[in-house]
């Protein structure tokens, strides 16, 4: 089967609002997108420190700092610069949804087994580790029977991601739909790459705070971006195949919600390999990622280069 993609057939670019297809990175365009996108989300997490961290109200802020990438895509439309397509207005195949609603919490979920059984950390299907630190806060916790507290965790996991994709599209539709689109020039499998080296570049005032990787703000740097990395290129493949953005917004609530409920199942004692996204967590995740860069796909990313006339972005 040929792997050649025509725009009209296989990959819509937009119809009259698609001027051109000049192969171009528009540079003061990313560095406008660049510029708001982590001024935003550091001052947040500056303000979050400073109001007391993730314990006080300050965390309201986190999502503030995920919608930096959103006002960064609206700033450089604003400011006038060529904008590529953004993959907002179309919804696309509907089986990368399921991927992208399914995949996140059986590779994180994998991962943690994986984790668990390599004795990096301890498995808790009793959660007796949360029901201790409830009742050290005043709170009580009923055991819920096992297979009732298997239920109420995947249910809350599928549920969340749906709930957490209203938080993530901030992100997405800069990172995925903007960002994704500016650098396709460079070809498919670099501009994912790039991506993900940003996206985790943005995330280090957080980590450095302790999000994730508690007293470990360098190497908790190092493994949020490899993190990054990999997840970059699953939400850029689902960009891809879904020839629009909202199966990554998806797949990036599905992390978010997944890599919350681990942790009270997998207690994380040691963060830099085991629950939430610790080295040998990710391990599935990775190749799964690598696995994805021998797709054909990678082939349609240039076509998202579309210089459309002044409209709002699609």
């Amino acid at each position: 089967m040929s792997h050649e993609v025509t725009a009209p057939a296989r990959f819509p670019i937009g119809g009259p609002a698609a001027a051109d297809l000049n192969g171009e990175i528009p540079r003061r365009g990313l560095v406008v997108f660049l510029a708001v996108s982590f001024a935003v989300a550091w001052a947040a997490f500056g303000l979050i420190q400073l109001s007391g961290g993730f314990g006080g109200p300050g965390a309201l802020l986190l999502l503030v700092a995920m919608y930096g990438p959103a006002l960064g895509t609206l700033a450089t439309w604003a400011w006038g610069g060529p904008m590529p397509l953004l993959g907002v207005r179309r919804r696309g195949r509907w089986w990368p949804y399921l991927v992208a609603w399914l995949g996140p919490p059986c590779a994180l979920g994998l991962g943690a087994t994986l984790a668990a059984a390599l004795g990096v950390q301890p498995f808790d299907p009793t959660l007796s580790r949360l029901r201790q630190a409830l009742e050290q806060q005043g709170a009580s916790f009923v055991q819920p029977p096992q297979e009732m507290l298997v239920l109420l965790t995947v249910v809350s996991v599928l549920v969340g991601a749906l709930l957490n994709t209203l938080a993530a599209f901030g992100e997405e539709v800069g990172w995925r739909g903007y960002l994704l689109a500016a650098l396709s020039p460079l070809g498919g499998r670099r501009a994912a790459l790039l991506t993900g080296l940003i996206w985790g570049l943005w995330h280090v005032p957080l980590i450095a705070q302790g999000w994730n990787y508690p007293g470990e703000p360098l190497l908790g740097s190092l493994l949020m971006v490899l993190f990054a990395l990999a997840w970059g290129i699953i939400l850029a493949w689902l960009r891809l195949r879904a020839d629009s953005m909202w199966p990554a917004a998806l797949g990036h609530g599905a992390v978010n919600a997944a890599g919350s409920s681990l942790v009270a199942f997998f207690p994380p004692d040691n963060p830099l390999l085991g629950a939430p996204v610790g080295l040998v967590v990710q391990v599935p995740s990775l190749l799964w990622a690598l696995w994805l860069l021998r797709s054909p796909v990678w082939t349609r990313a240039p076509l998202l280069a579309a210089r459309p006339v002044r409209t709002p972005p699609a």
